[in-house]
């Protein structure tokens, strides 16, 4: 069933990438304004340079001086994630089911597998936003003196990941 599920949802990505494309592909014109994606910051990607994964900010407490309180906090909004996480997760795999079942069918109704990707997209953006809100949230958690001493602290570990080509 794992198997069947991560098949399930490589098809479903597919579909999702398959529909993306077409939506942004080249007019006369050249590709439209929103089809572009934003450019990466010069150490990685624009939106992970600037948020806290609570894994790094846990493994660098000290480092940190991480307090009391924000330790509190930050578990309380991991859990709170966590929650939304499994319940995203359930209706991810609903859905990828359900498109599965759409594409098994001879001929495959296009209406129907369509609204079906949609759905799945639709759950994979839920996950997404879920793990964003807690990023932001831990940040805004972080005095800037510690998001500062992250920044410092994870800038080597990047410098010394070689480029892929």
């Amino acid at each position: 069933m794992r198997h069947e599920t991560r098949w399930l949802t490589a098809v479903a990505s597919a579909l999702v990438l398959a529909a993306c494309a077409e939506r942004s592909a080249p007019t006369p014109h050249g590709p439209a304004p929103e089809a572009r994606p934003p450019e990466p910051a010069a150490s990685g990607g624009a939106v992970e340079s600037a948020v806290y994964p609570v894994e790094l900010v846990f493994s660098h407490r000290r480092e940190i001086e991480l307090d009391e309180a924000q330790s509190i906090a930050i578990r309380a909004e991991l859990r709170r994630t966590q929650g939304e996480l499994a319940s995203a997760e359930g209706r991810l795999r609903r859905e990828t089911v359900a498109l599965a079942t759409a594409l098994r069918a001879t001929p495959v109704d296009e209406a129907t597998a369509i609204a079906a990707a949609e759905r799945v997209a639709r759950s994979e953006g839920e996950l997404k936003l879920a793990h964003l809100r807690l990023l932001v949230r831990v940040k805004n958690l972080l005095r800037a003196p510690q998001r500062a001493r992250l920044d410092a602290l994870r800038r080597p570990a990047r410098a010394s990941v070689p480029a892929a080509r």
